[in-house]
């Protein structure tokens, strides 16, 4: 039985800050342990004052999530996409070496390019 030919699908905004961060995604290898939101300082802030910050709308480990999923919106608009300090601790401890740093950066940079526009 013959198989009708895949048409290659075009890159997703998803697709292209993945593609733009160095080394490799692995973003299937996560294993929602919770290291990068317990490690967070962006997390612990928004905690320790919510009165002042308001609340965290999505974690770094619901960053992951989203981008496995595809939810660039939720990311793109979310308060962790912005606040994040850069600081490298989620993509430090990560026992599975997925550099969430890296790709919210990426995030940024494609976010700040496509509103601009």
């Amino acid at each position: 039985m013959a198989h009708a030919p895949t048409q290659a699908r075009a890159p997703t905004f998803f697709d292209e800050v993945v593609a733009a961060t160095p080394g490799e995604s692995n973003l299937e290898r996560c294993i929602q342990c919770g290291t990068c939101t317990n490690v967070c300082p962006v997390v612990a802030n928004y905690q320790e004052s919510p009165q002042d910050m308001g609340f965290l709308d999505i974690t770094p480990q619901q960053i992951v999530n989203s981008f496995r999923l595809g939810m660039t919106a939720r990311v793109l608009n979310s308060k962790m996409a912005w606040d994040c300090f850069t600081c490298f601790k989620c993509q430090e401890h990560c026992p599975r070496a997925i550099p969430i740093a890296e790709m919210i950066y990426e995030l940024r940079n494609r976010g700040y390019r496509e509103t601009s526009s």
